[in-house]
């Protein structure tokens, strides 16, 4: 697909493809709300075989997540192909559509350790054909021969598997043909483009680059080729001399260099100029005569089962009076209140002419559950930060935030070894936390203590909305785990460790949410116990879902 706006071509035959060949019909399609798929081909298509078209939210791509963790997978995975085999980024579409019929034919153990060709086909998929991608191979060329003293083969570069036939692609780098052929020979310990000299600024332009014709392309669950020690005469076929320059020039690449500017130790050229522009088109751009936005109210129109689940929940007050006039509301509050107590969170000083005074106002939020039902009212009083004097009553701020690296190091670490992983979950997170600096905040407006009515608040405990609150509890949960003999990672400052022999304890923590793994299950339990009894704390048992992992 070298356009967008190809995809009202390409779905619909895609679609046909499937119901065909698995007598599955589509029934829902999610996608962004882009052009290529809100238009008139694709939704006349949509309607007339009764599938339904969901769209996620503008600027929410993480409602298609699962589609985004696949693109990442897949461009990751074709950037360690091409950094192993030195591959030049110009054969990049080459490189993709190999990991795609990669990933299709591994295991996954999100389909119960079976491979997507094995549910699809119902049958388990050959491994004995896979080769290392980039290395030297050598087709079988002599049914191709002119006369009898030429080679019968000559060293190319194995770029992947052909989807209409059971064969291999093959690359001469020097002349850029490509061979496909199903008797090989491949020698895996070599990569011919490890010895040549590319431009590192071509890695760059990855992206930029139009796909491949067609014949390249759709490898994806295909029968796989045969293996390339069969006996017989060869079923070698060459791709012509013009299919190779539209394939150069459809992706806008410069022609093949001969072999002595191949394989030179000299540096590579710069890449050429991008080229000017000549034609008379006048865009919108230039006579600023811009599109107007379409916002959700009129492109994106809103069932009517989820106005009336809106309608349906209580409304959240905007200040405290008019909580006041609902029970529950001033339950929460209460509740919010001896938290406070519970923790000593202040004392009342008489105000000074000298004294910062903090503001705050009570926030308050409906919690629902997964399947969007009443869950509870919550009711949270925050400090007006904005209203804090650097030097005065905050110093430093800063507080760690995790590392997404290390999430995914912890996850891994853990499945590899088959260790218990357990998820907590810190209540009043940041009324844990000891202040160091004297900071001063009015007293709640329908909680003033009748006795001292002109005092002011005293903070011992950091609450929410405090510039220096996150660090506060950070720096107090990180002195009492280093204090039972944990260490703090130096690469990852939310992360620590505990070993002693071949015990070994992770513990990772963001804010309010803590993962714990270690190589004992029996003693995990009893480290829980002792963080509930210093932090109050909920024990989410295994892990399900972390900050959006």
């Amino acid at each position: 697909m070298a356009r967008k706006s190809d995809v009202a071509t390409i779905l619909p035959a895609f679609l046909q493809q499937m119901a065909k060949q698995f007598t599955n019909s589509v029934k829902i399609i999610q996608s962004d709300g882009g052009g290529e798929f809100v238009n008139t081909v694709l939704q006349t298509h949509f309607a007339a075989n009764g599938i339904i078209h969901r769209l996620s939210c503008p600027g929410t791509p993480e409602q298609n997540g699962l589609v985004e963790r696949r693109h990442q997978h897949i461009v990751e995975t074709s950037l360690t192909l091409l950094e192993h085999a030195s591959v030049p980024v110009k054969y990049w579409t080459a490189t993709f559509n190999t990991v795609v019929f990669l990933i299709n034919h591994l295991s996954s153990s999100v389909f119960d350790h079976m491979s997507p060709y094995e549910l699809a086909f119902s049958s388990s998929p050959n491994y004995d054909f896979l080769r290392v991608f980039g290395c030297s191979c050598y087709p079988l060329l002599s049914p191709f021969g002119q006369t009898k003293l030429e080679y019968k083969s000559i060293c190319c570069v194995f770029l992947g598997y052909s989807a209409n036939h059971k064969g291999y692609y093959c690359l001469e780098p020097h002349s850029g043909r490509l061979y496909i052929s199903r008797h090989v020979r491949f020698n895996e310990q070599h990569f011919p483009f490890k010895n040549v000299t590319t431009s590192h600024s071509s890695r760059s332009q990855l992206f930029q680059l139009q796909a491949l014709p067609i014949s390249l392309q759709n490898t994806a669950l295909q029968h796989s080729p045969t293996s390339s020690q069969s006996a017989g005469m060869a079923a070698v076929e060459v791709v012509p001399t013009q299919l190779m320059e539209a394939i150069h020039s459809s992706v806008h690449l410069s022609p093949t260099p001969p072999p002595s500017a191949l394989y030179s130790s000299s540096p590579a050229s710069a890449p050429p100029s991008i080229p000017q522009r000549t034609h008379q088109m006048v865009t919108r751009t230039q006579t600023r005569n811009l599109k107007p936005k379409v916002f959700l109210s009129s492109r994106y129109h809103i069932p009517v089962c989820f106005l009336a689940d809106l309608a349906a929940q209580p409304p959240e007050p905007t200040s405290y009076r008019q909580a006041l006039q609902n029970p529950h509301w001033k339950q929460a509050m209460q509740a919010e209140m001896d938290a406070f107590h519970a923790n000593n969170t202040w004392t009342l000083d008489p105000r000074k002419p000298d004294m910062n005074v903090v503001s705050s106002k009570w926030v308050f939020k409906v919690k629902t559950k997964s399947n969007g039902t009443l869950d509870r009212y919550k009711a949270r009083l925050v400090a007006r930060s904005f209203t804090q004097l650097l030097g005065l009553d905050y110093d430093e701020t800063f507080s760690p935030v995790v590392k997404a690296s290390t999430i995914r190091l912890i996850l891994t670490i853990r499945l590899s070894q088959g260790w218990t992983i357990r998820q907590l979950d810190v209540n009043n997170t940041f009324l844990h936390g000891d202040l160091q600096e004297r900071v001063y905040m009015a007293q709640l407006p329908g909680h003033e203590d009748p006795a001292l009515p002109q005092h002011v608040c005293l903070l011992h405990k950091a609450l929410y909305g405090l510039k220096q609150a996150s660090r506060a509890w950070y720096m107090k949960f990180s002195n009492h785990i280093q204090s039972m003999g944990f260490l703090r990672c130096p690469y990852d400052q939310s992360l620590f460790y505990q070993r002693q022999g071949s015990y070994i304890l992770l513990l990772l923590i963001y804010i309010d949410d803590i993962l714990i793994t270690e190589s004992s299950p029996s003693q995990i339990s009893a480290f829980i116990s002792h963080l509930s009894s210093v932090f109050s704390m909920k024990d989410l048992g295994d892990i399900h879902y972390f900050i959006g992992l």
